[in-house]
């Protein structure tokens, strides 16, 4: 990633990334106190070759940890330049709004997509309070069949389903971006291709 940022000319990515959770030996720790988002800031700021990330996101709450402590640290780095804009992840609107009164929060990342629902009221919720939603896991997860009405529309619009699944999850707000992974650069184009759900498309998907 640092090659790729270092050999890019004109318009500037977003650059993402997040602290307090990773992967040590079979285990997944999840760490919240400052000085850990601190060290993981400045691991990921040497990592990519930068002097300041874009949206630095809290991976998870630490039940350890109160919020307040962890968005206090964020709002530290934020001010020393280190990050430019603070993100949570896999929170809660009760967990948002507590955030919310420490330090401005420019997006939550959370699993949305039409398969696995139940996290649209966050998605509007965010919607309502100006703060970006990034929804990962858009296709439903790595594996498993996609969803019969999904095919059917792709079926008869000629696109892939997977244009399908992202259109809906933009179509239940505009504060909504998928996060659709790739692992060919045909996906990727096919999934930045906009493409919008007509009437019959929305209630196809409505009725299941």
């Amino acid at each position: 990633m640092a090659r790729a940022l270092r050999g890019l000319t004109g318009e500037r990515p977003l650059v993402a990334t997040k602290g307090g959770h990773w992967r040590d030996g079979d285990g997944f720790p999840v760490d919240g106190r400052p000085q850990t988002l601190r060290a993981h800031c400045e691991i990921s700021l040497r990592t990519l070759g930068t002097g300041c990330i874009d949206l630095y996101q809290l991976h998870y709450v630490d039940p350890a940890v109160p919020l307040a402590d962890s968005m206090g640290a964020l709002a530290q780095l934020r001010q020393e330049g280190k990050i430019a804009a603070i993100g949570l992840s896999n929170v809660t609107v009760a967990q948002l709004d507590e955030a919310l009164t420490v330090a401005p929060v420019a997006a939550v990342q959370n699993r949305l997509s039409y398969a696995c629902p139940g996290d649209l009221p966050t998605a509007l919720a965010c919607a309502e309070r100006n703060v970006g939603y990034l929804a990962y896991a858009p296709f439903g997860g790595p594996s498993g069949p996609l969803p019969a009405a999904a095919l059917a529309i792709a079926g008869r619009r000629g696109v892939s389903a997977h244009r399908v699944l992202l259109a809906w999850l933009r179509a239940q707000s505009p504060a909504i971006t998928p996060l659709a992974g790739a692992s060919k650069p045909g996906s990727i184009r096919d999934s930045a291709t906009p493409f919008g759900l007509i009437d019959r498309d929305l209630e196809d998907l409505r009725a299941g």
